[in-house]
């Protein structure tokens, strides 16, 4: 289903853009802990202004576009905005009306003092996004899984490409289990609610193969229809009377496969940030100077939180100034006192 999904949600996405394009997210950390962000689009010129960015533009942000002087028919859009802090930057992010407000995503920018030094840190931090939360994934993945599916391991050897191949099997399988599981749940919960009909939850867990083949075809457009499926399985009407359950039984579940697919079709985007300073830590596996990046897709966050960090180090000269005034003046006041001897 995953896989299928994916190939599907891709095809849907070229569709919809009308072409192929990169989209980049740039972000300058300055020392007083401002910052600049830049929202880089490259493609052909009906692709440019489609929505989608991983963040809200509006008229705030300066615009530039440029012909990609590698590609004729390739154009550069570039979008930038400075904040002067944190605080001005999540205010600007409530702002946001996409369906992407129901990613929970935090980003911070976070400067301390250490006399000699100073860090700033740079974190953000999808949430997990998968909304399929009756079953646990971390009693159906390891957390070697995890880390391969969060592309934590660098992919050096054939070997390691089979072992991410075999973690992503894994979670397409647990997928399937929990979107079956909840669509059972569901069921069950709405035959609770019915008096005196003659279909029992024993029923539907009789069936629980049937429903895992048709999750894993993922041939519907609405998991309503799995209330016609159980009818005709087993050959009771009574199931139907599901359907006239207010508000509508599989309603929340509908919400969650929608925002699922929507997750899934989200286009990838490469994140850069350039701190001031030296790195000092960082999980980024592309360092470059004072620059790191990372690739964000949604397989990364779709089952556990996927987390940017970078962390650089400012020296504070004046300290060191400081410092060595306050050495000169006591070796001073040590030879007065001798003298005075």
């Amino acid at each position: 289903m995953y896989k299928n999904l994916i190939l599907i949600s891709t095809l849907a996405a070229a569709i919809l853009l009308g072409g192929c394009r990169e989209i980049t997210v740039s972000t300058t950390i300055n020392k007083d802990g401002s910052f600049t962000r830049s929202m880089i689009v490259r493609g052909d010129s009906g692709s440019l202004y489609n929505s989608g960015l991983p963040f809200p533009i509006d008229d705030s942000w300066s615009k530039n576009l440029v012909m990609d002087s590698s590609e004729s028919d390739k154009y550069i859009l570039e979008y930038q905005k400075t904040f002067r802090d944190m605080a001005e930057f999540q205010k600007y992010m409530g702002s946001d009306s996409s369906w992407m407000t129901s990613l929970k995503r935090n980003t911070e920018v976070v400067k301390s003092f250490g006399f000699f030094y100073s860090y700033i840190t740079f974190r953000e931090v999808y949430q997990a996004a998968n909304p399929f939360k009756s079953l646990n994934p971390k009693d159906y993945l390891s957390e070697s899984d995890l880390l391969y599916l969060q592309d934590v391991f660098p992919l050096l050897s054939t070997a390691d490409s089979v072992r991410k191949e075999a973690s992503e099997e894994k979670m397409e399988e647990f997928l399937i289990m929990a979107v079956a599981n909840e669509i059972s749940l569901t069921l069950e919960n709405g035959i609770g609610q019915l008096e005196k009909v003659n279909i029992s939850k024993q029923e539907v867990l009789a069936y629980q193969d049937s429903l895992y083949q048709q999750v894993k075809d993922w041939s519907f457009d609405s998991t309503a229809t799995f209330i016609d499926m159980y009818a005709h399985w087993t050959g009771k009407e009574n199931f139907l009377q599901l359907h006239q359950i207010e508000p509508p039984l599989f309603d929340s579940l509908d919400s969650k496969m929608q925002l699922f697919e929507k997750v899934l079709m989200m286009e990838e985007y490469t994140q850069v940030v350039q701190m001031p300073g030296l790195i000092s830590q960082t999980n980024s596996l592309s360092i470059n100077g004072n620059t790191v990046s990372w690739q964000v897709k949604p397989e990364l966050f779709l089952m556990t939180d996927y987390e940017m960090l970078v962390e650089s180090r400012i020296v504070n000269y004046w300290a060191f100034y400081l410092s060595g005034g306050m050495v000169v003046l006591l070796f001073i006041s040590l030879l007065i006192r001798i003298q005075k001897k």
